[in-house]
């Protein structure tokens, strides 16, 4: 018999436990259901309770008070309230947004099960409890979209209709670390940063989160996962016996970082220590030793008493600086992988082997080519050629990946040392209907200064990034923008905030062309983000209508004045509108004493321009060619008849607009 929740004291349901009957949910603001009473459960004891304290919570839980948790003594699941989900804007709550074992970090970030109708559901009522099997929770209520758990593209609104009527159980096993879910289809699996995906699930620093999935499409940052019943998330050791409970033993040891047990196909299915004593299932896997630097190991059959070796080493002693003997970071391109030489150089794991590398500094320099037979010690010293006098500029980069993101996993301390390294100087890391969380190492600090933003992508209005942001797990995308149902004005007012209106705001040409008269803005976006140079008609429109817009582009020139700029130094330039957008090359465009135009553009070897056209009030007055090779491709001056405004657009492959000028 079943034990349900009976009124304002915790559940603690041992296996003599009397049942009682099921409930419905209370109010989370209900005060006399939140009884704070954290407890470490014996073996075969099972919980089921709403959180009344933080101490109830795994350690690093997304979880608050209010949420459900189903405990045992070998996990602790967190089953967000109903109003909102954790990580889809839009979405109902009733997800997973914890799942550890005692004394674990949690490394789920949210798990949403996936209805027959491919989307989720609103709650009508909850009922929990738990038996002689562990604890459960029932989900009642009806099917309604939701953005992410399809195949809709970002930005796209949910439909606020109700679908048909849908019931959800989740069961957490009081034996093992396992919840079963019944009633859906699939599971959206979003991991925190630092996971590593498998072909089932993901893991991370010993601890695993692993489905009995049949099918798995991996959406660049989450997982969605098709024919799941179970979810099983224990220390890698322990997780196959509770997978497989009926399967071979393996024991033995890996001179290296870990074990890798690999399907026949190639994937990657289940990850265990370098010494390992555990099982696996019969057949159809075999056992590869993983190092960094190092090939991987010989595949071998499953077996006790196994010693397991990595391939041959291979590592790399780099040292890059520029023609002034300064060490700068870099980024070595080896095949599809851009691996981070920090300043000073060092041993780079690439394995053995011959490698036709490329070094980058980013668009001031020039790019290093050539072959390198990598072996177990092998060094390399290059000097990189500076091709822009970038002295009074920094390079800004305003679209950084940030965790979490269901569409990329890269990690954001890595991600800013790439920024650095791709001579980034300062950077802002967002991610689509999330608040980024950037992170950055000690090194990387010193090169380049960040931001953590939010970017919104919306169906029919643009889209609008705004920085700085905080984050919250009490709401939706960690307080992201919810945007559905609004204006592009709107959401250009809620991204540059109510009460006290902090942040800055770029928007793009979409957002121009929806937003309506120029008239009627109000905020004015602080910066217009130029996609390509063919945009330079939009940038005309809004100078000839008196809008005092910064232009930003994939990359940005910001003028820096002397050393490394502060990030309000930065803001304080784009917000002026003195940054120049641009795929690299450099675009200055002055005023002289009588009044003419000096032009002046700059690019590595690799940049391609066509030419510059020069633009005043609305008119191109000058068409300059463009010299490629490196170094200056545009040095001119333009007589002009003193008007109100100029703007100089170089185009080709690669484009630059410059800051557009005041002139009289």
């Amino acid at each position: 018999m079943e034990a349900g929740h009976s009124g304002s004291s915790p559940l603690l349901v041992l296996l003599f436990t009397a049942a009682c009957a099921p409930a419905p949910w209370p109010e989370p603001d209900d005060a006399r259901t939140l009884v704070c009473d954290p407890l470490e459960l014996a073996p075969g004891e099972a919980r089921a309770k709403q959180v009344g304290c933080t101490d109830e919570l795994p350690r690093n839980s997304e979880g608050q008070v209010g949420d459900l948790l189903l405990q045992t003594a070998s996990l602790s699941v967190v089953i967000r309230n109903p109003a909102e989900a954790l990580t889809l804007i839009g979405a109902p709550g009733g997800t997973i947004v914890d799942a550890a074992p005692p004394g674990w970090n949690d490394r789920l970030l949210e798990a949403v099960p996936i209805l027959p109708g491919g989307g989720w559901m609103v709650t009508e009522d909850w009922r929990w409890g738990a038996d002689s099997g562990g604890a459960w929770v029932e989900l009642e209520g009806f099917e309604v979209p939701a953005i992410g758990l399809g195949d809709e593209p970002l930005g796209t609104s949910p439909l606020a209709t109700e679908g048909p009527p849908a019931r959800v159980r989740y069961h957490l096993d009081a034996d093992r670390p396992v919840l079963t879910l019944t009633g859906a289809d699939g599971l959206y699996l979003h991991g925190a940063r630092l996971t590593v995906p498998v072909t089932t699930g993901f893991y991370h620093a010993g601890l695993g989160y692993v489905t009995d999935a049949l099918e798995m499409e991996d959406l660049g940052g989450a997982q969605r996962l098709w024919d799941v019943d179970t979810l099983a998330v224990a220390r890698w050791q322990d997780l196959p016996a509770a997978i497989w409970p009926d399967s071979q033993a393996i024991s033995g040891a890996c001179d290296g970082d870990r074990v890798e047990v690999v399907a026949d196909d190639g994937a990657r299915v289940a990850l265990l220590d370098p010494t390992f004593d555990t099982t696996l299932p019969y057949g159809g896997v075999r056992l590869v030793c993983v190092a960094e630097g190092y090939a991987d190991g010989a595949p071998t059959d499953p077996g006790t008493d196994l010693t397991l070796t990595p391939g041959a080493p291979g590592f790399l002693n780099l040292r890059v600086a520029d023609e002034d003997g300064v060490d700068r970071p870099v980024v070595v391109v080896d095949g599809d992988a851009r691996v981070v030489s920090p300043p000073g150089g060092g041993p780079l794991p690439l394995g053995p082997g011959a490698r036709a590398l490329r070094i980058e500094a980013g668009p001031a320099f020039d790019p290093w080519t050539g072959a390198v037979d990598v072996g177990e010690d092998t060094a390399l010293a290059v000097v990189l050629r500076r091709a822009i006098d970038a002295e009074g500029w920094v390079l800004a980069d305003l679209f950084r990946q940030a965790t979490p993101s269901r569409v990329d996993r890269s990690e954001p301390a890595r991600d800013l040392a790439l920024a650095a390294a791709e001579g980034v100087g300062f950077a802002v890391q967002s991610a689509p209907d999330e608040v980024g969380l950037p992170y950055s190492p000690d090194w990387a600090a010193r090169w380049v200064r960040f931001r953590a933003g939010s970017l919104t992508p919306t169906e029919d209005a643009g889209a609008v990034l705004s920085w700085p942001w905080g984050s919250s797990n009490r709401d939706a995308g960690h307080g992201a923008i919810p945007w559905f149902g609004l204006g592009a004005r709107d959401v250009l007012a809620v991204a540059r905030g109510y009460d006290a209106p902090n942040r800055l705001t770029v928007v793009d040409t979409d957002w121009v062309a929806v937003a309506g008269p120029v008239a009627s803005w109000a905020p004015l976006p602080d910066l217009l983000l130029v996609r390509d140079a063919d945009e330079a008609g939009v940038i005309v429109d809004l100078l000839d209508h008196g809008v005092p817009v910064g232009l930003v582009g994939p990359l940005t020139w910001i003028p820096s004045g002397e050393g490394f700029p502060s990030a309000v130094a930065s803001e304080r330039a784009l917000v002026e509108g003195r940054s120049v957008a641009t795929t690299g090359p450099l675009l200055d465009l002055a005023q002289g004493p009588d009044g003419e135009l000096t032009v002046r553009l700059q690019g590595n070897v690799e940049a391609r321009v066509d030419a510059v056209k020069v633009w005043v009030d609305g008119v191109v007055v000058e068409t300059l060619p463009a010299a490629n090779g490196g170094g200056v491709m545009v040095d001119a001056v333009v007589p002009i008849r003193p008007e109100r405004w100029a703007l100089a657009v170089a185009e080709g492959e690669d484009w630059a607009v410059s800051a557009p000028l005041r002139v009289w």
